[in-house]
């Protein structure tokens, strides 16, 4: 799963949207599987977050609806994830950057405005 979401990560920077696209459904499908299991430790929790962020970012250049969905998915995560392991700081950069990554789709959308400030406030 760590593998195919940064192939992901790395056919979604260099414009490979539809491949990203597929790989990375199919490896959130897999990290989704895992569930809550004792055995699952909060990186895989983080993984799920990061794959699911790096979709919604690929979906969002396409204007596909369910990129917010999964924007905000992985924002949720974070958050749990900062409020388990406060001392964390790589855990509070992620957050910060799920944040603006939501605001910015939400900014792009009418209407957004007003979220999308709140959103990029509480990144900061």
């Amino acid at each position: 799963i760590t593998m195919a979401g940064n192939l992901g990560k790395f056919l979604e920077r260099r414009g490979r949207d539809a491949e990203a696209r597929e790989l990375l459904e199919r490896a959130i499908a897999k990290a989704t599987g895992l569930g809550t299991a004792p055995e699952v430790l909060a990186p895989q929790e983080q993984l799920l977050a990061e794959l699911e962020e790096t979709l919604g970012n690929v979906l969002a250049r396409s204007g596909d609806p369910r990129a917010e969905e999964l924007l905000r998915r992985s924002l949720a995560t974070r958050e749990r994830l900062v409020a388990a392991h406060p001392t964390q700081p790589l855990l509070r950069i992620q957050l910060a950057g799920s944040m603006h990554n939501l605001a910015y789709l939400v900014f792009r959308r009418e209407g957004g405005l007003e979220e999308a400030y709140a959103l990029f406030e509480r990144a900061r």
